[in-house]
């Protein structure tokens, strides 16, 4: 397994607004930037589409022992000049009752 010390920006947008469906929608040209956080990064997998040759996803874990920092479901992640979304649930892992770190799967489609 590689796991790059690596340095990421949180990217969490302000406001919401909503899409063709009247579905609720973050605002990305509205955001806060948390940036220079450390994080441990880990490369799972990618897949090509069959159908359309260029589209390709990347997937990454990534954790994080941010205190001054939290991470949300909503929020996407900068890491290496490309953006990320925060494919699902972050876990918030403890050691015994005191905080221990942030673990996410983060996901980008080109």
């Amino acid at each position: 397994m590689i796991t790059e010390n690596a340095v990421v920006t949180v990217v969490r947008s302000k406001s919401t607004g909503t899409d063709q469906y009247n579905n609720v929608t973050p605002n990305w040209n509205d955001v806060d930037e948390f940036d220079g956080l450390p994080a441990q990064v880990q490369p799972m997998n990618s897949e090509e589409a069959i159908r359309d040759r260029d589209t390709l996803t990347v997937h990454l874990h990534l954790w994080a022992e941010w205190r001054q920092q939290d991470l949300r479901y909503t929020d996407r992640i900068e890491y290496r000049g490309d953006t990320y979304e925060v494919d699902g649930v972050v876990d918030v892992e403890y050691l015994g009752e005191a905080f221990a770190h942030y673990h996410a799967m983060l996901k980008r489609v080109t």
